[in-house]
């Protein structure tokens, strides 16, 4: 799943980035428009993890994203209604988002589409496929799986474990 993951994300980022985040001319000389501008920041922000830190950190932004991701899913699973569910996805993800938390899958896309669309523009960046790996995507999976597997699975099966015996 992690692989489809990365493929579709890069065919993603891809079309992405010689569609809307460039203009070409007569000549076939890409500009980056102001999306492919952005795209590029936030391939630059992304991987600007350096060191110990910059790892730790990344780490630690990846367990609060899947801590809040899981959280999400789990209360849309244990919400009756439609309001319920909608604001039980809602809030969570919208903490996520808004706190600038890291979550591995949706990283596959952005580093990917900065990339691209910088290579495109000749645009001078010192982000490679081999930095994007290293100082964001290996420690924002491995805290995306301690944040979900543990902050919320483990919790959850020590909080319930009880009556998950009983349904069986």
């Amino acid at each position: 799943m992690y692989v489809g993951n990365f493929i579709g994300s890069v065919v993603w980022a891809y079309i992405m980035a010689n569609g809307p985040f460039v203009s070409f001319d007569a000549a076939g000389a890409a500009t980056a428009t102001a999306f492919g501008t952005r795209a590029i920041a936030i391939m630059g922000a992304k991987t600007a993890y350096v060191g110990t830190m910059g790892f730790y950190s990344a780490f630690l932004k990846g367990i609060g994203c899947n801590w809040l991701v899981n959280l999400a899913i789990l209360l849309g699973i244990c919400a009756d209604d439609l309001i319920g569910k909608f604001f039980g996805i809602w809030f969570p993800i919208m903490a996520f988002v808004s706190s600038g938390l890291e979550h591995s899958i949706a990283n596959m896309y952005f580093i990917p589409a900065g990339l691209l669309t910088a290579s495109l523009t000749n645009t001078a960046t010192k982000v490679t496929w081999v930095n994007m790996w290293m100082s964001n995507l290996i420690p924002v999976t491995l805290g995306n799986i301690v944040g979900g597997l543990f902050f919320v699975g483990v919790i959850y099966w020590v909080a319930f474990r009880k009556e998950i015996a009983a349904l069986k």
